[in-house]
């Protein structure tokens, strides 16, 4: 879906973000590679674990215990504007569980929006993985129906009424809401070296994703000057 169709991607990028075709393939490549990654790991991950040396069993007696991975059901994806592609991929962890899927991509990437959903009916059955779009009243409307797990990105506003909702079934969330990434220099540090390291970063994303460094932390001590305009 993502590689045949990476041209359209491109232009609604361009649309919504000013990114363009080459955002669109860097994404992809980081797509592509998790997906491998998925793909190859995903018959160890589903495996049962064996507990053989719990003090109560007995082999003798023919006791075993085993945790059998299971999935969940039918899961709601609610995702951020700034990352469509990456955001688009985040649901192959779902589906390689072995749930059901509802993608609710961001109504503040309008362009990227309907593309996913032209484009997901042609190459995912809708009992499997579906696309909803819209803005607030869809959301609220597709948050009064049952889901087995909840999964959103973005503000901590929007995270209350999710947790408001999802408290009605006891649905489990998961939540990230701008993380902080804090940098610690000590005295030891090549500062030429950290200062393109975090402009290139953060300048990367436009200082978007979590990655981004939200604080800088020194540990030497300032000339008594400089302390005072650092305070400042």
């Amino acid at each position: 879906m993502i590689e045949k169709n990476i041209d359209r991607i491109g232009e609604a990028y361009q649309k919504d973000l000013g990114r363009g075709l080459k955002v669109a393939e860097m994404e992809k490549a980081v797509v592509m590679s998790r997906i491998d990654y998925q793909i190859s790991h995903l018959e160890e991950w589903s495996k049962p674990i064996e507990y053989s040396d719990l003090p109560y069993l007995s082999a003798e007696n023919g006791d075993s215990l085993y945790i059998v991975k299971e999935s969940l059901g039918i899961v709601l994806n609610i995702a951020p504007w700034n990352g469509p592609v990456t955001s688009l991929a985040s649901n192959i962890y779902a589906i390689g569980a072995g749930n059901t899927v509802v993608f609710k991509p961001s109504e503040r990437a309008p362009a990227v929006d309907e593309l996913w959903e032209k484009l997901a009916p042609i190459y995912f059955d809708q009992n499997f993985f579906a696309v909803v779009t819209g803005g607030v009243a869809e959301t609220t409307e597709l948050l009064k129906e049952r889901f087995y797990h909840i999964f959103y990105i973005r503000s901590t506003g929007v995270a209350k009424i999710i947790m408001v909702a999802a408290a009605r079934n006891l649905t489990p969330v998961t939540l990230e809401l701008g993380g902080k990434n804090p940098v610690f220099v000590d005295d030891t540090a090549d500062i030429p070296h950290c200062v393109s390291k975090l402009l290139g970063g953060g300048g990367g994303c436009n200082w978007e994703q979590v990655r981004s460094a939200s604080a800088l932390i020194t540990f030497w001590r300032l000339p008594r000057r400089k302390e005072r305009l650092w305070r400042k």
